[in-house]
């Protein structure tokens, strides 16, 4: 299943491609859906980042965040740790996507490209087992 790491490298890949390719392709249209359901699993994914802002944030006695003077979030070293060590496992965590597989793949499709649309609309590619 790919992660929210995969679907960043799906955006990165899947927009530049749309942009140089504006033919009406069946796999153009596999790949806009695709990109839709990414965008807004992307956004999902946003949102439970600011949310472990806010978990593992410095609070006051009062437990009021506490903010820097730039008026970002702050943070006791322990819980950034705790923070970051949350957003890296969020990262790494299944995203959720439903693969929309296209049924024609165009041929000029990059190695870089083929593995980054794997998962989403071109079939997911195993992992190589070493010896």
């Amino acid at each position: 299943m790919p992660t929210y790491r995969d679907l960043v490298a799906f955006l990165n890949a899947a927009q530049p491609w749309l942009a140089a390719h504006p033919e009406d392709r069946k796999f153009r249209y596999a790949l806009k859906k695709t990109v839709k359901q990414a965008e807004r699993l992307w956004a999902t994914y946003t949102e439970q980042s600011e949310d472990l802002d806010i978990e593992h944030c410095a609070v006051d006695k009062d437990g009021v965040i506490r903010k820097d003077e730039r008026g970002q979030v702050a943070f006791t070293k322990e819980g950034l740790r705790k923070r970051n060590a949350a957003r890296k496992a969020l990262f790494e965590a299944d995203a959720g996507v439903v693969p929309f597989l296209a049924t024609e793949v165009p041929a000029e499709l990059t190695e870089a490209e083929r593995e980054a649309f794997a998962g989403f609309v071109l079939p997911d590619v195993p992992e190589e087992v070493g010896p």
